[in-house]
């Protein structure tokens, strides 16, 4: 990485560029956006004399900040936190070659004998005229000049000694984007879950990050019949499903089931099940783009944002299938030649349960459009799409137990399937929950269906 030394570099702290600091007589005075002034705690005269001269050398404003005391030090810990002050390197000629937001400050001792790389999960993503970086597990984020973000970015991805970085890469250590290269994975999440979570527990998933931003226009929400391309099949009509007597026992004996009998899930419990448990049920426009839709399970925001695709195993009388449930008519879009696809749905999620060797004959799997909430929601849209798949859970699990069906919710294991197998029928969206669905082993009941 010899292109920052190259350049000339210099590493600085500074105020960010939405806030200017305003002298009060006798205190550290406050600090003033457009949104509201910030009052900063009591603190020694020394300190505001030093938030009035940056942008200083990084190594100069915290090493004054450690000699006023740890009240100073804290005080500055607390702006790195909260978006007011940036770590930057800059260049001879004035422009910033990366800038580090919400940086972590800390003092300590440095890997200067180890080679490092870029971390797991290190999302990188071109927002021009920058690069953004981020990595789930630290609330910075940084964004590098496009000019210099790919030699750089392959540099650390290729491993460097520690020793030998330039300020840029230096930057990315301090603000834990690197770690040994000899370290193992220190992440089990697969690499979506991890940086929608991140992006949610940190709150940055507006300023850059994977999904929408607040200054997005209303328009780019999706219409409500945005589906994943309906090509190479065929639709299928389901049975309208009319009220179905429900009690308490069925909340009662409800339970997450593991072992499935070999008999196949009719076709009339399928839809009866689809019915119940995910058909929409109104949806109220308010324009032309925007609208709420309800179903039967819980909905934060109503977005109708999770989409379900069906697999389907196969019995005497008919094929394996792939397809994709339509909530709004009622009906599965079946593709044509994709019993591999959905052997391989369900076998995927029955091993990440350790169910046993006979498999259930329907899987079903949650797609969640995030743009879609996050245009509303911002930084807690990941979660609060998460409470969704939580709801449909639950109301899938109910209204099996009702049609004497087996569940078992699945709560990962998917990577492959997303990436891979079904990634053609995902389209933006990505897999947010599973359910397998099966007939209980060792029940002589029968199933119930609507008609």
């Amino acid at each position: 990485m010899a292109f920052g030394n190259a350049m000339g570099t210099k590493r600085i702290l500074r105020l960010s560029s939405e806030y200017t600091h305003v002298p009060v007589r006798g205190s550290p005075g406050m600090l003033r956006a457009s949104t509201a002034d910030l009052p900063l705690p009591a603190l020694p005269l020394p300190f505001e004399m030093l938030l009035r001269r940056l942008p200083l050398s990084r190594n100069e404003a915290i090493g004054e900040a450690m000699a006023i005391g740890s009240l100073a030090l804290d005080a500055f810990q607390a702006l790195a936190a909260a978006g007011v002050l940036e770590d930057v390197v800059v260049g001879d000629l004035g422009p910033d070659l990366a800038v580090a937001h919400r940086p972590n400050l800390h003092v300590g001792c440095r890997i200067a004998d180890r080679r490092v790389r870029l971390g797991e999960h290190v999302f990188v993503r071109p927002l021009l005229p920058d690069w953004v970086v981020m990595r789930p597990s630290t609330p910075t984020w940084i964004s590098l000049r496009s000019e210099v973000a790919g030699s750089c970015l392959c540099s650390l991805a290729a491993g460097s000694d520690a020793a030998r970085l330039s300020e840029v890469g230096v930057l990315f250590l301090d603000n834990g984007f690197l770690t040994a290269d000899e370290a193992p994975p220190q992440f089990s999440w697969e690499f979506h879950d991890a940086v929608f979570h991140g992006a949610s527990v940190h709150g940055y998933g507006t300023d850059g990050g994977y999904g929408a931003t607040s200054a997005r226009s209303a328009s780019l929400l999706k219409r409500h019949s945005d589906r994943p391309p309906l090509t190479n099949g065929r639709m299928i009509d389901l049975a309208e499903a009319g009220i179905y007597p429900y009690d308490l026992e069925v909340m009662a004996r409800r339970r997450t089931r593991r072992e499935f009998s070999a008999r196949l899930v009719s076709w009339h419990s399928l839809s009866s099940l689809l019915g119940l448990a995910l058909r929409t049920q109104s949806v109220t426009y308010v324009s032309p783009t925007e609208y709420y839709a309800l179903h039967p399970y819980p909905s934060g925001g109503a977005r109708d944002e999770i989409m379900t695709l069906v697999a389907r195993a196969h019995d005497a009388q008919d094929e394996a299938f792939l397809a994709v449930y339509l909530n709004r008519v009622h009906k599965l879009f079946r593709y044509y030649q994709s019993q591999e696809l959905a052997l391989e749905a369900i076998e995927a999620l029955s091993a990440v349960c350790h169910v046993g060797e006979t498999r259930p004959s329907v899987a079903l799997l949650f797609a969640a459009d995030y743009e879609r909430m996050a245009i509303k929601y911002e930084a807690i849209a990941y979660a609060t799409m998460l409470r969704n798949v939580g709801a449909i859970y639950q109301t899938v699990s109910l209204v099996a137990e009702a049609l004497n069906l087996a569940t078992c919710a699945v709560g990962g294991g998917w990577g492959h399937l997303e990436r891979q197998t079904l990634s053609g029928h995902l389209a933006d969206r990505v897999i947010v929950g599973g359910m397998l669905v099966g007939i209980p082993a060792g029940q002589p009941g029968h199933e119930k269906h609507l008609v």
